[in-house]
C-alpha cells in the first residue's frame, strides 16, 4: 500500500479524493461534519448536485471493476479524511 494520503477540505464544496483508482479506503480523521461520497468513472465531469452523493461515517471502502474518480462532501463544517490506496 502507498504512502496515506491526508486530504482537508472546505464544508459544502465538493472535492476529488482519489483518482483512477479500483481500491482502497477513506477514514474519516475530523469528525466535525457530515461526510457523503460520489464517484465517476475516471475521465467524466465530476458531480455537481448533492443529491448524488451518500452519506458515510467512519470507513468507505472502495472496490470498482474500473478506474473511478472519488468524491467528498463535509457539511456543516470543514473536513479531514485520510485515503489508503
Amino acid at each position: 500500500m502507498a504512502n496515506p494520503i491526508i486530504s482537508v477540505f472546505t464544508k459544502d464544496v465538493i472535492t476529488k479524493v482519489a483518482s483512477a483508482v479500483t481500491h482502497g479506503v477513506i477514514h474519516i480523521l475530523d469528525r466535525g461534519a457530515c461526510y457523503s461520497h460520489s464517484y465517476r468513472m475516471t475521465g467524466f465531469a465530476p458531480p455537481t448536485d448533492f443529491t448524488e452523493f451518500q452519506e458515510f461515517s467512519g470507513m468507505l471502502f472502495i472496490s470498482a471493476a474500473s478506474n473511478i474518480d472519488v468524491y467528498i462532501l463535509a457539511l456543516g463544517a470543514d473536513g479531514t479524511v485520510r485515503v489508503d490506496l
